[in-house]
């Protein structure tokens, strides 16, 4: 027994284990980039799907606010008929959202009551393209006619 012929036969197998070693550690990085950036992701749609909802609020609050109080800026139409208006935000935190408000109402004149229908939907971004949100609220609200 020759002490360098045992090592010489020893000397590949630290090389394969490095290698080994490395390609581990590079996969299990490349998996935990990956991982942040689909958690990036989530979290910016679920802000994203947030803001929409609150576009869609604000356009139905503001819709009942006029239609109730009688301001003009935005009337329900004839009785039975849909009436559709586009608003476009320029706030900040709502800025590129565009929401379209819908009224339409029928009147119970046994009681003199009105029945108003709203229903706001808010976009944001194209149908198809990765930053399009899309939400949709509605509410019933009566009043004296």
């Amino acid at each position: 027994m020759t002490l360098g012929n045992g090592m010489a036969r020893q000397s590949g197998f630290s090389l394969v284990a490095a290698i080994f070693i490395l390609v581990i550690l590079g996969m299990m990085g490349s998996y935990m980039v990956s991982t942040s950036v689909m958690q990036y992701q989530t979290t910016d749609y679920a802000v994203q799907g947030a803001r929409a909802y609150k576009a869609a609020q604000s356009g139905l609050q503001w819709a009942i606010y006029q239609v109730i109080n009688g301001t003009g800026n935005f009337t329900c139409g004839n009785e039975g008929a849909e009436r559709t208006r586009n608003l476009v935000f320029a706030a900040n935190g709502l800025n590129g959202f565009g929401v379209d408000v819908t009224c339409n109402w029928v009147s119970y004149t046994a009681d003199n009551i009105c029945m108003y229908r709203f229903t706001t939907e808010a976009r944001f971004g194209g149908f198809g393209q990765p930053d399009f949100v899309s939400r949709r609220l509605e509410a019933v609200v009566s009043d004296a006619c």
